[in-house]
């Protein structure tokens, strides 16, 4: 390739196509199969700054169950819905402690959101006292009232 990367592996209508691996000119390494060259099924990428992502991928995309490891080994245990981080997921220290577990919803971490909308709620809440409404009375039912009261 004139970029400087390689691909050794199964070709077909002269694209990536099988299993493959395919390293890239800053390092970069996918080892996988391929479909119409693009990165599809199981596969693992690894990252030139040491992390690595072990699971599926669809159309060239991360899509499906996973586990990814950066390069201070924390892991990520979940999934991944067209490219983003999507559904229930475990994160482990590198001694495999848990440290934290949540929920992704299209990339977004409603775990952290939820914690940051409970904390700016706790910083923004203040007691309302409803505003005390005095009823006017009509002089019809201060007589009545009245008559009542004289009445007992």
């Amino acid at each position: 390739w004139t970029t400087g990367a390689e691909y050794k592996g199964s070709w077909s209508n002269n694209e990536r196509h099988g299993a493959g691996t395919y390293t890239w000119s800053n390092g970069d390494v996918y080892i996988g199969n391929w479909v119409n060259g693009k990165m599809q099924g199981d596969g693992i990428l690894r990252m030139a700054d040491g992390s690595k992502f072990k699971g599926t991928f669809k159309n060239g995309i991360k899509h499906g169950k996973c586990v990814e490891e950066d390069k201070d080994g924390i892991r990520f245990e979940g999934s991944y819905k067209e490219g983003f981080r999507d559904g229930p997921f475990v994160e482990k220290d590198r001694n495999g402690n848990v440290v934290r577990e949540g929920v992704y919803e299209h990339g977004v971490d409603l775990s952290k959101l939820s914690e940051r909308q409970a904390a700016v709620s706790d910083e923004n809440m203040e007691v309302v006292k409803p505003p005390v409404v005095k009823r006017k009375t009509s002089s019809r039912s201060r007589r009545h009232s009245s008559k009542r009261r004289r009445r007992r």
